[in-house]
């Protein structure tokens, strides 16, 4: 073998080489692409749930609001200190 074979043997290994990074590094830089758009996807429906969420305990506590605002007052005064009432069920005395 003359060394004009071995240096062309040489350059068309290096030239392969040469293709074969550049190919990784173009499929390697297109799948991150795709990545960061899925995640950025995800974020924002992530967001977008989070949202309708807060909207939706935002509604359930007003609703409560102006249920206890609704609600009636009793008309007389508890005594915390007086006896307790028998239950209804309780035979007469």
């Amino acid at each position: 073998m003359n060394t004009s074979d071995v240096s062309t043997a040489a350059d068309n290994a290096k030239k392969t080489c040469e293709t074969l990074l550049t190919t990784l590094v173009d499929l390697g830089s297109t799948w991150a692409a795709y990545g960061l758009k899925v995640g950025k996807a995800a974020l924002e429906q992530s967001a977008d749930a989070l949202g309708k969420t807060a909207h939706t305990l935002d509604t359930l506590a007003t609703e409560l609001e102006k249920k206890a605002a609704e609600a009636p007052k009793p008309d007389h005064v508890v005594d915390a200190d007086a006896p307790a009432a028998p239950p209804a069920d309780a035979p007469a005395a």
